[in-house]
């Protein structure tokens, strides 16, 4: 074998261990590439630019800031001696985005426009969601005149997916009656169902009462823990002390913090980091 020729082999060898090796290399990295997400600075998945668009939701250039969450009404029940409950509906005008979080104080004042109690929480809600907003024992030695609701810091979170209705929690067999024997001034009672497909860790039932004339004379909350797709439970609430006025009607409303399920969050937020 002539010495060109012994070149040529080795070259012929060379240029084969080298496509070898970058095939192997090329595999390695389909193999163990991490899953795409949101977060990669990658246009990937069905994205329309970098980490946007597709299941990543609107882009910053075509996104439109959510409208502000609205206060339909605020109310002042009685409570007990020196103490008022306090209710309020509000509405979310947005079809898409809801509130992951935000902060919400109520201020009660008296006629001259002090303040004489407060009382703060964290709420939740869905694209398109009218819901109430319930704090029960808040203490005065005065009459409260007027009621203020401040709403502040939302976390919005767009949903995709499909989004329509919130899930169905829905509350069956409601009754309420005062109580004859025993402890406490009167009961509501009822039958909860989670009609959704979606397990969640807890469940927050609130009970409204009203007169006949539609005013609000009671209100009250309770919580079921670890609720399963399809699972019913019963629930129980007690006014221990008297109210003022006849209960005509019962309102109720079940709700899941959604945002914290793990099967709802993987269906409208995919690639989420919560």
């Amino acid at each position: 074998m002539g010495h060109s020729q012994r070149i040529k082999k080795r070259l012929i060898i060379f240029v084969v261990y080298v496509a070898l090796i970058s095939v192997i290399a090329w595999a390695w990295t389909w193999l163990f590439r991490p899953a795409p997400t949101c977060f990669d600075q990658i246009q990937n998945q069905n994205e329309t630019q970098v980490d946007c668009g597709g299941v990543c939701g609107l882009c910053q250039a075509t996104y439109k800031a959510p409208n502000e969450i609205e206060i339909k009404s605020t109310q002042l029940v009685y409570g007990g001696v020196n103490a008022y409950d306090v209710m309020a509906q509000i509405f979310n005008p947005n079809a898409e985005d809801g509130a992951s979080n935000f902060d919400y104080t109520f201020e009660l004042k008296d006629d001259q426009g002090r303040i004489i109690a407060t009382r703060s929480g964290h709420e939740f809600i869905l694209p398109g969601e009218t819901k109430y907003i319930l704090e029960t024992q808040l203490e005065s030695q005065t009459i409260p005149k007027s009621i203020v609701l401040q709403l502040n810091n939302p976390t919005w979170k767009h949903f995709v997916g499909g989004y329509q209705e919130k899930p169905a929690l829905n509350v069956y067999s409601k009754h309420y009656e005062r109580i004859a024997d025993g402890v406490g001034f009167g009961v509501a009672t009822g039958l909860m169902v989670n009609e959704s497909p979606f397990d969640f860790v807890n469940v927050k039932i609130k009970v409204l009462l009203f007169d006949s004339t539609d005013k609000p004379i009671a209100v009250n909350s309770t919580e079921v823990q670890t609720v399963l797709a399809g699972e019913s439970r019963d629930f129980r609430l007690v006014w221990p002390t008297a109210f003022p006025g006849e209960a005509a009607r019962m309102e109720t409303e079940a709700e899941a913090d959604v945002y914290h399920s793990d099967n709802f969050v993987k269906k409208y937020f995919p690639n989420s980091q919560f």
